[in-house]
């Protein structure tokens, strides 16, 4: 058995994170993109990045956790939040995910956890249809690339907050029907992550 922990709450640069992971204990990991992809992010200027610095950063942080005997077993790719959150839309969400699943790629990782789209105002059985469909067609935007980097998207189980009450609530993908009919629409490039 493994033990795992996510690597990015090490409280050290991150090409030191994975000795430290080692000298607390763990086995292995997960990697959060959204510093690195994020609009914040080391390359938060997604227009401009290239697949060889991706490759060379990321290449790089693979030999540190392989120095470190921690495995690095998936990652979280970087959206958070709702599409009317970035500046260029769902063109902009989808190119930084696209990053995201190249960087798993060198990384070593297998699979890539995937938010989907969360339409404003989707909670308990609002916008059911609606939202399934643009979650749909944005993972399947993706199969593309995980087909070529040889990844696997981990379809991720939502919540969301009642705007009256403050209570965690249902959104997309929350009801494991719906996470279910997800699953079989989008076929062989992914799996299901629900925490």
């Amino acid at each position: 058995m493994k033990i795992s922990v996510n690597v990015n709450g090490a409280p050290v640069n991150d090409k030191e994170r994975f000795a430290y992971l080692k000298e607390c204990g763990f086995d292995a990991c997960d990697v959060k993109l959204d510093e690195y992809f994020g609009v914040n992010g080391v390359f938060g200027d997604i227009d401009n990045v290239t697949d060889a610095q991706i490759k060379e950063y990321f290449t790089e942080l693979k030999k540190c956790a392989k120095d470190a005997k921690v495995e690095i077993g998936q990652t979280r790719s970087q959206f958070t939040g709702k599409v009317e959150d970035y500046e260029g839309g769902l063109k902009e969400v989808i190119a930084r995910e696209i990053a995201c699943i190249k960087a798993t790629k060198f990384l070593g990782a297998k699979y890539c956890v995937i938010a989907p789209i969360v339409m404003e105002g989707r909670r308990y059985d609002l916008l059911v249809s609606e939202n399934f469909n643009a979650a749909a067609k944005f993972y399947k935007e993706l199969i593309p690339t995980l087909e070529k980097c040889k990844v696997i998207g981990c379809i991720e189980n939502m919540w969301t907050t009642d705007p009256v009450s403050r209570y965690t609530c249902a959104t997309i993908l929350s009801r494991a029907k719906e996470l279910n009919k997800m699953f079989k629409k989008l076929g062989e490039n992914y799996k299901i992550c629900e925490e």
